[in-house]
Formats: structure tokens, C-alpha cells, sequence
């Protein structure tokens, strides 16, 4: 019986846990980051900085013509600013 509560012990320890979550400025975002970015990896973005601002806005519904839009504003404004943050960009369009 001991044996097997070590072996369930040993296996516990083994299991590995995540990784603690880390901390994301998005100040910190430059315009040449974000066009760098693959497609897939801007959504998330835009998707986060949407609801930044769908919640500035007191409205919590998250259209997606916004959020296209909102790509392609910032977008546009990156190509102008390349050092800019992508959230003084945003800002500029909302």
C-alpha cells in the first residue's frame, strides 16, 4: 500500500505545471511590431484592444465591422508611424 502512494506521489511531482502567466504592456507595442506580425497573431491584438475600448466606451458588445475596421485604421496608421505604440494608434482612431 505505502508503494503505491509513493509511486502516486512520484507521478504527481513528475506531472509539469504551467508556466506562470507573464505581464503584457501593450503601450510598449510598436507600429513596426504589429505589421511584423503574422495576420493570426494581429487578431488577438485587435480583439484585445477592441474590448479596451468597448469598455472605455461603457458598451460591452464587440461588433465586428469595429474591429475590422479598427485593423485597418491602425494598420494604416503604423505604416505613417512606424514607432508609435499600437495603442496611441488606436487612440487616435476611436
Amino acid at each position: 500500500m505505502l508503494r503505491i502512494f509513493a509511486s502516486g506521489l512520484l507521478a504527481i511531482a513528475l506531472i509539469p505545471l504551467p508556466t506562470a502567466a507573464q505581464d503584457a504592456d501593450f503601450r510598449t507595442i510598436k507600429c513596426k511590431d504589429f505589421l511584423a506580425l503574422p495576420d493570426g497573431q494581429k487578431a488577438p491584438l485587435l480583439l484585445f484592444i477592441a474590448g479596451y475600448h468597448a469598455g472605455k466606451n461603457g458598451e460591452p458588445i464587440l461588433y465586428r465591422a469595429k474591429i475590422v475596421k479598427l485593423g485597418t485604421t491602425i494598420g494604416a496608421h503604423c505604416i505613417k508611424n512606424r514607432e508609435d505604440d499600437v495603442m496611441k494608434a488606436s487612440e487616435s482612431q476611436m
